[in-house]
């Protein structure tokens, strides 16, 4: 009796029974994988995909409400997954949100988490520590106290920009999600601790792109020719004034962040700048002008020599 025979002529019931067992199991061994590891490749797709599952829905719901949204290539393969996994009733309602690809195995796993738990945030350009702080606590996450322990450190790198998070984010989760999607938006930029800081004065000193890139260019000159900053931001970032209730008290300020006072860039960032505050610290336009203010409205006005910004003051600052 060769090898064939002994398996096309079993000696027994049990050795049958053996044989079937084994080839079902590798069979599910197979499809597991092809579900989890894309042999059926999940469709693609860009942006997000808000689902939402309603009270009560069937396995078969779920399968259809998903084929329509284009997140699976087939109702019968997700159904198939669920009764190999005995999971068909384990699915939950709510709303979810799909932002790639993802596997059967993936989804399936999704769907156990609603939407309901987390909501969107959105962290402003300009915004420092104190007022991410204030934030987060003002929509019931964690408390400012902590936040500022925590990200000790991190002014000037905590990304602008909207996030989804879960209701139950600590605040060093929070910290860091925003250094990592600074670190990623920044990948391709050569940016320094140096930079970082300009941009953190320009962004809370500019209102636009090209505005942000003329003083860039005036504020990194003043460095090279050793000539004081002068912005008014680096006060108000220690006293919490603004430029019309700076006095002679405040300019006098002995403080490392007194731009009157002390030569050079502050000793960190004022505030976490978003890409384009960033771009135009690391890419200044060249001008004449060595000052510049902004009217009432928000509006640049440049000037080459003093005599020129004190007759610009006295034009739009009245």
């Amino acid at each position: 009796m060769n090898i064939r025979d002994l398996y096309l002529s079993p000696s027994s019931e049990g050795d049958k029974l053996r044989i079937i067992t084994g080839f079902l199991l590798i069979i599910f061994i197979l499809a597991f994988y092809a579900f989890d590891f894309g042999i059926l490749f999940p469709p693609s797709f860009e942006g997000e995909i808000v689902v939402a599952i309603p009270k009560g829905s069937s396995a078969r719901d779920i399968a259809t409400i998903l084929f329509e949204k284009g997140l699976i290539r087939s109702r019968g393969d997700f159904l198939l997954y669920l009764k190999l996994i005995r999971k068909e009733e384990n699915l939950r309602s709510g709303q979810f949100v799909f932002s790639e690809p993802m596997s059967v195995v993936g989804i399936v796993n999704s769907l156990k988490i609603p939407d309901t738990q987390s909501e969107m945030v959105i962290i402003q350009e300009g915004w420092g520590r104190e007022e991410i702080g204030a934030y987060f606590e003002d929509r019931g996450f964690f408390s400012h106290e902590e936040f500022l322990a925590s990200s000790e450190g991190s002014e000037g790198y905590l990304f602008p920009d909207t996030y989804r998070v879960f209701e139950d984010i600590t605040a060093e989760e929070a910290i860091a999600m925003m250094r990592d999607n600074f670190q990623e938006k920044t990948a391709l930029l050569d940016v320094t601790a140096e930079a970082v800081i300009m941009a953190s004065l320009i962004e809370k000193e500019a209102r636009d792109g090209e505005d942000r890139r003329i003083i860039s260019g005036i504020l990194w000159k003043r460095l090279e020719e050793g000539f004081p900053l002068q912005v008014d931001a680096t006060l108000w970032y220690v006293t919490g004034k603004v430029s019309n209730e700076l006095g002679e008290e405040e300019l006098q300020l002995d403080s490392p962040y007194n731009t009157y006072r002390v030569l050079g860039l502050p000793p960190t960032a004022i505030a976490n700048p978003g890409l384009d505050a960033i771009e135009a610290a690391l890419f200044p336009e060249k001008s004449p002008y060595w000052y510049y203010l902004h009217d009432k409205n928000g509006n640049p006005h440049y000037a080459r020599t003093f005599e020129e910004h004190k007759l610009n003051k006295a034009q739009y600052l009245k």
